[in-house]
């Protein structure tokens, strides 16, 4: 029930009361009673609506705070690598992966995007639309200072295993030969 049922009913409790003051004593209980318990109908929907109205007003009052919040924490986001805005870390400097452009815009929502499968893209988790290619500012006690993206962890990484391969290419092919047995 809304505010506006409840304030109907509210209006419809107070009709009844009136008339119970203007009942003539000469009527027989039963429709006294009757009136009475309409009167109590009508006052418990009212109160019902009114616990409604009040929850859905706590609701609004969170979301409020929550785009407050929001808007403070925009005025803190810095535009990194491929036009992405970025949260800072306690040292100003751009850590982690970018927010989401799309829930930023329609929602108002900050919401940093999370590694997708792909190599070089990421997800956001409420939304789930998939960016690519994206950039990953890892903090500078883990890199000394050097700025790494996904994209060139995954090059370190296949760089590694094929040197990895290599070695063991090397390896087999350096002992005899089954041609020279």
């Amino acid at each position: 029930m809304d505010i506006i049922g409840g304030l109907s009913a509210v209006t419809q409790a107070l009709g009844i009361a009136k008339t119970l003051n203007e009942v003539d004593r000469s009527l027989d209980t039963a429709n006294f009673r009757m009136k009475l318990a309409d009167l109590e109908t009508s006052l418990a929907s009212a109160k019902l609506a009114l616990i409604d109205a009040r929850e859905e007003s706590l609701e609004k009052d969170k979301e409020i705070q929550r785009l407050k919040d929001n808007f403070l924490a925009r005025q803190d986001l810095v535009i990194g690598e491929g036009g992405y805005k970025y949260i800072l870390n306690s040292s100003g400097e751009r850590e982690g992966f970018p927010i989401c452009p799309k829930c930023e815009n329609l929602d108002g929502r900050i919401i940093r995007l999370v590694r997708n499968v792909k190599v070089d893209s990421c997800k956001c988790p409420a939304c789930s639309t998939e960016f690519c290619p994206v950039t990953c500012y890892v903090p500078a006690s883990e890199n000394d200072g050097v700025e790494t993206t996904a994209v060139a962890r995954f090059y370190e990484k296949r760089a590694v295993a094929q040197e990895r391969r290599s070695r063991r290419f090397a390896q087999m092919n350096s002992g005899p030969s089954w041609m020279d047995r």
